[in-house]
């Protein structure tokens, strides 16, 4: 049993691995990419999995990267920043090394819409490739319910009282 003087600090347990200001990051799969769109009505903020038809309503498409691997010493499901990912990019491609080669080490500013990343490679690790199959098995599995629960919230967004109310919402916006 556990007295919590704070609770306002206490957070819901994520489904993936946070990344912050010193996190040290150990790729250990394959890359998963999944195409979705941030959705910001009057009651929630949420995500919901990327259709055409959104676009012909002005959403855009943001893109989330997932790996398996640890965050510091703890292991399970990445999702990485997009700055982090094409950083890391950067780097393989300048070096001629696979990004999984190397422990990265993750700088973090700011936050919500102001937050900035640095990343910087750090000591070589030695990759195995068993395990890095072995590991996107796993992540796509994982993926895959996180993917269909996107998908039902884009089937609850377009059936009606959530999108008309995007609708209405973006209709009784001040002019700029």
């Amino acid at each position: 049993m556990q007295v919590i003087d704070n609770e306002q600090k206490e957070k819901r347990e994520g489904q993936f691995l946070k990344v912050e200001d010193g996190s040290r990051v150990v790729l250990q799969s394959q890359l998963v990419k999944i195409d979705t769109c941030f959705i910001q009505d009057k009651k929630e903020k949420y995500s919901i999995l990327w259709d055409e038809r959104l676009s012909e309503q002005g959403l855009p498409k943001r893109a989330q990267y997932f790996y398996f691997g640890r965050v510091n010493d703890e292991e399970g499901i990445i999702q990485l920043p997009a700055s982090v990912f094409f950083a890391m990019n950067d780097t393989e491609r300048l070096l001629k090394k696979d990004k999984r080669s190397y422990q990265w080490v993750i700088g973090k500013t700011g936050s919500g819409l102001e937050t900035k990343y640095n990343t910087v490679k750090d000591e070589p690790i030695k990759t195995d490739e068993k395990l890095i199959k072995e590991n996107t098995d796993k992540l796509c599995k994982t993926l895959a319910s996180y993917e269909r629960r996107l998908s039902e919230k884009l089937t609850e967004f377009l059936s009606g009282d959530v999108f008309k109310q995007a609708d209405e919402s973006l209709a009784n916006e001040e002019p700029v």
